[in-house]
């Protein structure tokens, strides 16, 4: 079974979090929900979204001491993206991800907040139209969701983009075709 790892930040938009955790169930993957911050709910560890709805994760990141994942995948939204641009712990395991060859995905906010001020963002790239539409070598594709298969990383434009983002990290990873145009059939997406 795939494995994604979702860090999440307060302020992380949380409908592209849920969005793309949800999709990624439903494909059969298996996700885990970590908090970049200390905050807890009964013990679990919690963050309030972008637009204060709270997303009770599965653990906090230095938790999820899985050795490798198939994909880390990263929810855009502010002041979110920048809480996880500025932990040092995520952006080495993104960097040993990439490293490594295995999938990066990022939405939103997070191309430019988080890929891009670490060096990690593809030539081929899109996120959210307001951060502009060129980041050093890279200018912003208009797609909804781009591909890079050669730096395998994932990437798409916002909110109303995530369901398609999660469709294109679940086939990123392996998940069988058949599934996700089944999955994509249920959510009635039309692509």
């Amino acid at each position: 079974m795939p494995s994604v790892l979702v860090p999440l930040a307060n302020g992380s938009e949380e409908l592209e979090a849920v969005s793309l955790v949800n999709v990624l169930r439903r494909c059969g993957v298996d996700v885990t929900l970590a908090s970049v911050e200390g905050d807890t709910l009964g013990g679990a560890p919690i963050v309030k979204g972008s637009r204060g709805t709270r997303v009770v994760c599965d653990g906090t990141l230095a938790e999820a001491d899985r050795v490798s994942w198939d994909a880390i995948a990263l929810a855009g939204g502010l002041p979110g993206a920048q809480t996880l641009s500025d932990t040092p712990e995520l952006i080495s395991r993104l960097k040993e991800q990439s490293a490594a060859g295995k999938w990066i995905g990022a939405i939103c906010a997070s191309p430019p907040v988080v890929l891009a001020a670490h060096g990690l963002l593809p030539p081929t790239a899109t996120w959210y139209p307001s951060v502009g539409d060129t980041l050093g070598d890279t200018k912003r594709g208009t797609t909804r969701v781009v591909i890079d298969e050669g730096a395998r990383v994932v990437t798409s434009q916002g909110p109303a983009t995530a369901i398609e983002f999660g469709l294109a990290v679940a086939g990123a990873v392996g998940v069988d075709p058949k599934v996700v145009s089944s999955v994509r059939e249920q959510l009635l997406v039309d692509l």
